[in-house]
């Protein structure tokens, strides 16, 4: 099983995301937390996904949700870096 790490800009958008959520229902925010922390947390036993836009990145949707985590596998480290925390909706050719 690999360690899972989080960058700062992938907390953070958890984060805006979760608040944003919160501002309408706290119980769907805390849903929404839950089920991220989780599929990150199973990518650390069994790393699935599909190539991502970004070189040497995955991305997996998180199921029941609008939101995708962007991640890379460290070798060196044995670990899962959670890079991004994106909304499906998002326009990603504007990042």
């Amino acid at each position: 099983m690999r360690r899972v790490f989080w960058s700062r800009r992938a907390l953070d958008e958890f984060d805006e995301a979760i608040g944003y959520i919160a501002q309408d229902s706290r119980r769907a925010a805390l849903d929404v937390a839950v089920r991220l922390n989780d599929s990150a947390e199973r990518l650390g036993e069994f790393a699935t996904g599909r190539r991502g836009e970004q070189a040497g990145a995955y991305e997996k949707v998180v199921a029941r949700t609008s939101y995708v985590l962007v991640y890379a596998i460290d070798e060196s480290r044995n670990a899962i870096v959670i890079l991004r925390v994106i909304h499906m909706a998002r326009d990603r050719a504007e990042e």
